[in-house]
């Protein structure tokens, strides 16, 4: 028989449990134990006991660094799940068994259900807020770049016909990089060489929220009020700034897009067609 699909599932979507267990599957840096198999015969996975960590920075979209003399530091894990009961549930061959377990806590800590919820609940909002700002800075990254290629190749175009079409063509590329920019180095530092390049220049949103992570997860304890303080405030000012770039984008992406459609008719018979920003 051949395993389809391994399914652990607590408080969390079974859909997002079984899409978490196939990209572990994939994932050829974790132990093979730690990789559902799909192999003929005897099949082992060892679950961590926590939940999917925040979304990965695209470091191939971010400004050039020298090889760093320590590698990166993995992207954090997410949650640990709380005690309690949970199910595994097994399908080969379209038949389905399943079987409970419990997990439970520590018998040396007096922690409560509570504070072990607290801590969940905000350690997830945490990782959520991270995946948010990575996933925002990966787009502006990628809108960066696709501006700067798609200027470049319209203003070449457009120059040959009308030098001055072509300058204000690049202005106006220039001034919604620059603002994309602004956003950026609020919510990353782009100038950082290395993990430990962090003094040189101010630390990002996303350091702050790393920083919250670790406060919120120091111990098997509710998070204390000023974390909690902080940690919602620094939420915010993700959100804030998302929305900050989705405001950019509706308001400038658009004529910018247009501009650009505009002054690359003349290569449509290379075959090249509009150069424009997603």
């Amino acid at each position: 028989a051949v395993l389809e699909r391994a399914l652990v599932a607590g408080s969390t979507s079974r859909e997002t449990v079984l899409q978490e267990l196939l990209s572990l599957r994939d994932d050829k840096a974790l132990p093979p134990a730690s990789r559902p198999g799909t192999a003929k015969g005897l099949n082992r996975f060892l679950w961590n006991l926590k939940y999917p960590g925040p979304t990965r920075l695209d470091y191939g979209l971010a400004p050039p660094r020298p090889k760093p003399l320590a590698p990166d530091p993995d992207n954090p894990p997410g949650p640990t799940v709380v005690p309690g009961t949970y199910s595994v549930e097994l399908t080969v061959e379209g038949k389905s068994q399943s079987a409970e377990f419990v997990l439970v806590k520590d018998p040396r800590l007096s922690t409560t259900d509570q504070a072990y919820q607290a801590q969940f609940k905000l350690h997830m909002q945490l990782i959520e807020s991270l995946s948010k700002l990575k996933a925002t800075v990966n787009r502006l990254r990628l809108m960066k770049k696709q501006i700067g290629e798609a200027a470049a190749r319209a203003g070449q175009s457009n120059g040959q016909r009308n030098g001055k079409g072509g300058a204000a063509l690049r202005r106006q590329a220039a001034a919604i990089t620059q603002k994309l920019s602004a956003i950026e180095k609020v919510m990353v530092d782009p100038e950082r060489k290395s993990a430990r390049d962090v003094l040189r220049n101010p630390a990002g949103l996303n350091d702050t929220l790393f920083d919250m992570v670790q406060m919120t997860t120091v111990g098997d304890a509710a998070p204390t009020t000023q974390t909690e303080a902080v940690s919602r405030e620094t939420m915010k000012k993700v959100d804030d700034h998302v929305g900050r770039f989705a405001a950019l984008i509706k308001a400038e992406l658009g004529p910018l897009n247009s501009a650009l459609a505009r002054a690359v008719r003349a290569l449509a018979t290379e075959g090249s067609g509009p150069a424009t920003a997603k």
